[in-house]
């Protein structure tokens, strides 16, 4: 740097780092703050985006962490499973073949959680009212609320009951001793006074209402807020008595992720272009840390992920020419962006998977592209496989020695025909083995990866052919062996699993257990329906 003015240019350009840095440093201190009374009011006062008309919409993550209890419609310890069955909680003993449940009348279960002696129950209420327009003219409404129900789970009898007034559910998780639960709700302003109504709770261990203090809540300086707040919630498992702690977000009902060590929640902005805005509070000290603000739009929770101390993020934005995907790489110390990189022009990303420092991406459009992106180096995201395929891929397995895909190939008219499973060589990418079902069989697993089993070298798949329930068969060696699909004897089959004897599946109208030796049915249950008031 021999030439003056290159050195001249060279010391502007740092300083110019160096300011741009503290200026995001800055910005991120000033952006989420604690307002108080009067910013709280002045709230209302900015142009609210449209609200959204969905009342009750859960956003179930995905991420796998050994450290991590994760939530779900169907729980299982040894021999014992627990089961959601429209408004009816199940508990099925395979040893004794003995049912045992669980109903509380207007209350409906989502998802599950099991800590020790407990299973935690997260569902909502539904109460009927009837809205008074003139004295001629009024309409039902259901008004929603959130449920936490305690119960015992050697025999279903209710501990402890948490009402959460004009909230629904979005995510659970369990760590350490501790459940890190987040909220929504849209009832945040007296419509008669326009002043601002505190989140509050009813806690069964404890006579009076509690609700949101204001020095826990946080609002974006700027932004385009929507008429709703999302609340962060804790709860200690260990300590029988212990209150709920939260942390409340005005103007954000964004996607959220926990992670083992942070809940990270996004929102999003509109300046000419798109920005998200992710939003870190650490788990430890259940406090804001920081956020990072990127262009494009989060597609869903999938294209985030946290490994060791840095975020990756997959995000999308539209120009005249078509979709864009950007991939970033942001340090979760500072909030810095140490790398980026365009991945999929033109396409259409249909599936994604993190797996440590590498992150596969499905894509389809026009020539049905599957990416291999790697973090190793933080400073430059790499692409070292992008590999053509025949058939889009919406579901990926990463295996040491193999990727294991179901996807489905797509005519002239872009619509999906035939499913297709496929044995992937983990460096080339190449197809090892494929086998092609019928294309009158559709599968669970394209819109529900929860529904897959594996045992062994053995997958199974709950999927329709012509409306009855199956359950498709594979094993994988060197190849693909297609195998006999197991017949359920109802249309609607909902979750299945291995039990300790059995192969026990789920339908709408009953239980049916199959043998493992040669999968044929075994017993048949009926549920029975009831309500009970405890």
């Amino acid at each position: 740097m021999k030439n003056p003015f290159h050195k001249m240019m060279f010391l502007l350009a740092t300083v110019a780092v160096i300011f741009s840095t503290l200026s995001l440093l800055n910005y991120r201190e000033e952006d989420l703050i604690q307002p108080n009374e009067n910013q709280i009011q002045n709230f209302f006062k900015k142009p609210i985006k449209k609200e959204s008309e969905e009342v009750f919409a859960p956003l179930s993550s995905l991420y796998k962490d050994n450290k991590i209890h994760h939530a779900d419609s169907m729980l299982q310890e040894e021999n014992i499973i627990y089961y959601i069955q429209e408004n009816t909680i199940l508990r099925f003993d395979e040893e004794t073949l003995e049912f045992q449940s669980y109903a509380l009348s207007s209350f409906y279960p989502v998802e599950m959680q099991i800590y020790q002696h407990q299973l935690i129950v997260f569902g909502v209420t539904s109460n009927e009212k009837i809205i008074e327009i003139d004295q001629d003219k009024s309409f039902p409404y259901a008004d929603y609320e959130f449920q936490i129900v305690f119960l015992e789970k050697k025999n279903l009898k209710k501990i402890r009951q948490i009402h959460f007034y004009h909230c629904y559910y979005i995510e659970s998780q369990i760590m350490n001793g501790k459940m890190y639960f987040s909220l929504g709700t849209t009832d945040i302003v007296n419509k008669e006074t326009q002043e601002f109504i505190y989140p509050r709770y009813k806690d069964s261990f404890y006579p009076l209402e509690q609700k949101l203090s204001s020095d826990q809540i946080f609002m974006m300086q700027d932004g385009q807020p929507v008429m709703s707040m999302t609340l962060l919630c804790k709860l200690n498992l260990d300590f029988l008595f212990s209150n709920v702690t939260m942390i409340g977000l005005l103007g954000i009902d964004g996607m959220i992720q926990i992670t083992p060590s942070y809940v990270i929640v996004s929102c999003s902005s509109y300046q000419k272009i798109m920005y998200t805005h992710f939003l870190f509070f650490s788990l430890r000290q259940f406090s804001y840390e920081g956020k990072v603000t990127l262009k494009g739009y989060l597609m869903n929770v999938e294209a985030m992920n946290v490994y060791e101390d840095y975020f990756r993020v997959l995000l999308s934005y539209y120009e005249e020419e078509g979709a864009f995907h950007q991939v970033y790489n942001v340090r979760i110390s500072d909030f810095q962006v140490l790398s980026t990189k365009e991945v999929a022009p033109l396409e259409n990303i249909y599936c994604m998977r993190y797996k440590d420092n590498f992150l596969y991406i499905s894509a389809f459009q026009y020539i049905d592209p599957l990416y291999v992106l790697d973090f190793s180096n933080p400073m430059k995201i790499q692409t070292i496989f992008k590999k053509e395929t025949q058939w889009v891929q919406e579901y990926i397995e990463i295996h040491d020695n193999f990727i294991f895909t179901v996807g489905r190939k797509i005519d002239q008219d872009l619509m999906p025909k035939e499913t297709v499973f496929s044995i992937l060589h983990p460096e080339t990418l190449d197809v090892l083995n494929s086998y092609t079902l019928d294309e009158n069989i559709s599968l669970q697993v394209i819109w529900d990866e929860r529904s897959v089993i594996q045992r062994d070298n053995e997958w199974f798949f709950l999927g329709f052919i012509e409306q009855k329930s199956f359950i498709f068969r594979i094993k994988i060696t060197t190849s693909i062996e297609y195998l006999t699909p197991i017949l359920l004897y109802e249309n609607w089959l909902q979750r299945a699993t291995f039990g300790q004897k059995y192969f026990i599946a789920f339908g709408y109208e009953g239980l049916y257990l199959y043998h493992i030796d040669d999968f044929s049915l075994a017993k048949t249950f009926t549920y029975q329906r009831k309500d009970e008031n405890r």
